[in-house]
């Protein structure tokens, strides 16, 4: 450990500090999980997510996402002061020398922090009655298909076009819908 990097760990209170483990080495088993999770950029297999910024792992907190471990880079030492005492004392917390760190998360320009969180399983009804906002999202979910169809509708119509087509290309079919006609080609 250089006389840097004591420096910047011996800065953060003593409690924290003590929280704080310290990792030389690439092949540290939670590493590896982070650098995997950031590699294939999908949930691991039991589920997590690899996340990396301050202000998503604040969210991530708020939102009450579970944590398996949180890493900081050992130039982050003024993060990790702000964020530990929102973590739970069983989430494992470890620092990486900013070289390692930089290796792991694949980000030009990284924080300093980065963490595999537990992600929610959400469906579309679950959604629906916890917020107990069926007709008002209903009508959102109608607006948005209406205008993902408009969109399609006139891409169609610049294709055929472009095509040296007169009008709209394909068959025109007029639906019914809360907000009047609609029309769309196929």
């Amino acid at each position: 450990m250089t006389e840097t990097t004591k420096k910047k760990i011996s800065q953060v209170g003593g409690a924290l500090q003590a929280r704080l483990r310290r990792v030389e080495g690439r092949h540290n088993s939670q590493v590896k999980e982070l650098r995997r999770a950031f590699h294939i950029g999908d949930l691991t297999e039991d589920g997590y997510c690899a996340i990396e910024g301050l202000r998503i792992v604040e969210e991530a907190i708020r939102s009450g996402l579970r944590f398996r471990a949180v890493f900081f880079s050992e130039s982050a030492m003024a993060r990790a002061e702000r964020l530990l005492p929102q973590i739970a004392a069983h989430v494992e917390t470890l620092v990486l020398p900013h070289k390692l760190f930089s290796e792991v998360v694949p980000s030009e320009t990284p924080q300093g922090v980065a963490s595999l969180v537990k992600c929610k399983d959400f469906t579309l009804q679950a959604v629906l009655e916890r917020a107990q906002a069926g007709p008002l999202l209903g009508d959102a979910l109608q607006k948005l298909g209406r205008r993902a169809l408009q969109a399609a509708a006139a891409a169609s119509q610049q294709q055929g076009q472009a095509e040296g087509q007169q009008g709209p290309s394909g068959t025109a079919h007029s639906w019914i819908m809360p907000n009047g006609p609609f029309r769309w080609w196929k």
